[in-house]
């Protein structure tokens, strides 16, 4: 059965099934601040960043695609993969 609802609650998606979202590795950290300028600069909304991580400093940023699908960049300020990736 369908039911019409007159003003449905916006959706969570901490809570839906499926993909959070989507990460790409840059090689290096201004990657990700020019990356963050050509966003703006297309007018691409950009969620959070460019930051950098407290625990591993690796610099990131997150926009959301056309679809709405979340995107992280993120480039590490340290030569090679930091040992937590590596399991």
């Amino acid at each position: 059965a369908l039911f019409k609802v007159a003003n449905p609650a916006p959706e969570d998606r901490r809570r839906r099934a499926g993909m959070n979202h989507m990460a790409l590795r840059l090689r290096a950290p201004e990657e990700v601040d020019r990356a963050a300028e050509y966003l703006h600069s297309k007018g691409v909304k950009v969620l959070k960043g460019p930051l950098t991580h407290k625990e591993d400093q690796d610099r990131y940023l997150y926009f959301e695609d056309p679809d709405g699908n979340m995107i992280e960049l993120v480039a590490s300020t340290v030569d090679g993969w930091p040992a937590k990736y590596l399991r």
